[in-house]
Parts: structure tokens; sequence; C-alpha cells
């Protein structure tokens, strides 16, 4: 059976610069054998691009991620967003899910869960991706992912991407060995990946040089990018010297982001910045 991806929302690009992480991917390999996966880490680490680059490359497996928003924190918008990432796969099941509508009580949710056992063969493979998950706070709306969490089907399992722990009560599901969490620590650039990347990059950089970015990047993918992005942007300066790159950076942020903009948002940009609460 040849991989199918959907996705509600914009699609992520493959980008020609990205890394491919083989540790990561086993990690997220091993992880999927579980129903509950938790990939948990602050801003720029790479959580959706990991488990967006290792899901493509997967065969045989349905994936329906679904991209979330502060609007999701609408029941209805949230029931849009959902079933229409389910119509990508299965137009008749999304169908029924949307005449029903979204379930808010107990009665409801069981009239929910007959659909889909329905619907999903028992030889098919299903990943469910909620992304920024961190974004939900509406509680009938984080009832129902619950729900749904705690009755698990034996060939689904859910990935919840986010930069807080899931607002949902996983600690039974903890307790039984159902869950895998996926930290920062985990999707830390190591030093030899830090060395490949740099080599992916073109940038000749020595291993002392290497060992400074890596000690004040802390392996966070966001901040590594930066560097590489600088270096590139300075052929002509000699390797990596810490005060010369955070001026570097500082002037790559203005190019690229504020110069970028129009004069009327940098100006109200710069008066945000005068706020000091």
């Amino acid at each position: 059976m040849a991989k199918q991806f959907y996705q509600s929302g914009v699609a992520i690009p493959v980008h020609h610069a990205y890394l491919e992480r083989p540790r990561v991917d086993a990690l997220l390999a091993e992880a999927v054998r579980s129903p509950v996966v938790v990939v948990c880490a602050g801003a720029g680490y790479g959580k959706t691009r990991a488990v967006y680059n290792y899901l493509r490359n997967l065969d045989g497996v349905f994936t329906a991620w679904v991209q979330l928003s502060e609007r999701d924190n609408l029941c209805e918008r949230f029931w849009e967003n959902f079933t229409h990432t389910v119509a990508h796969h299965d137009a008749a099941l999304a169908a029924k899910l949307a005449e029903n509508g979204f379930p808010r009580n107990e009665a409801e949710y069981e009239k929910y869960v007959r659909i889909p056992e329905e619907g999903i063969q028992p030889h098919e493979r299903h990943v469910v991706v909620y992304d920024d998950f961190h974004l939900l706070h509406d509680k009938d709306v984080l009832r129902f992912i619950e729900r749904c969490v705690h009755t698990p089907f034996p060939n689904i399992v859910t990935i919840f991407i986010s930069r807080t722990e899931p607002a949902i009560n996983l600690i039974d599901l903890f307790s039984k060995g159902m869950v895998v969490n996926i930290t920062e620590n985990e999707l830390r650039f190591t030093e030899n990946e830090l060395a490949e990347y740099l080599r992916m990059q073109g940038l000749a950089i020595t291993p002392q040089g290497q060992a400074n970015i890596y000690a004040d990047t802390e392996g966070w993918a966001f901040a590594i990018n930066l560097v590489a992005l600088s270096l590139k942007k300075n052929p002509t300066h000699e390797g990596y010297a810490r005060a010369a790159m955070r001026l570097n950076i500082f002037r790559l942020l203005e190019s690229e982001v504020f110069l970028a903009v129009s004069e009327r948002l940098q100006k109200f940009l710069v008066r945000l910045s005068l706020i000091d609460h």
C-alpha cells in the first residue's frame, strides 16, 4: 500500500537544507509502537519537521495531520477542521461525522465512536497528528480529544506536537506504558549532527569553532540555523567568533525580518518595544 498523507492547513515544504537525522527517526519509529506519542519542546526545536519527515517516508500508513490554531477553540471550527482532514481519506466517513456534529456529551461521543469503527479496516494503520496542541484551551474540544485517546483503536496512533505538556489527562495511560514522551533533550542536535549540518551548508568550520557553536546553541536547531545563515552571508569571515557572530545575527534578523515588513508595521513594532510590560 502506498503511503498517504492528509493535512488540514498548508503542507510543510520539503526543504533542501533539511538534515536527515536517523537518530530521531529511530526514536519516532520506536515511539509509534505505542498508541500515544507526545512530542513536547519549545519553539525552534524542530518538532513538526522531525515528525513530518519521519511520517512522509513511512509506507503503508494513512496519516491525518490536523493543524491547530486559536480558532479551533470553537467546537464548530475544530469539527470543521477535523472532518476536513478525514475527508481526504474517506469522504463518506467525513460526511457522517459532519452530519452528526461535534460530540458534546457521552451519548454523542458513543455515537461518534461507532462511525469510525465501521469505516476503519483492521488491516489499515493510521496516525493522527495534532500539531500546535498548546494552542487548544477549550474544555469541550480538549475533552473530546481526551476521550479519543482513552478509547484507542488498536491500529490508530495519536501524536501530539506541543510547546507545553498537553492539557488533557494522560496519567492512566502513562501508568500503563501507553504513552511515549519525546522532549527537547532528544530533539537537540548532537555534536556530530551539528558538524554534518555545517558540512551540508558548505561551511568549513574548525573543530574548535564547531565546539564553540555547540556550546553557544546547546543543540537548539533554530539557533544553529541562524548561525549557519549568518556565516553563509559573510563568506569572508574567518571561522566562528562569538562576538562577531552575535552582531551578524542581529543584522541578519534586521535584514530578513524587520526590513521585510512595511514601514508602518516597523514603527508599530518599535512603539511596542518601548512598553516595558
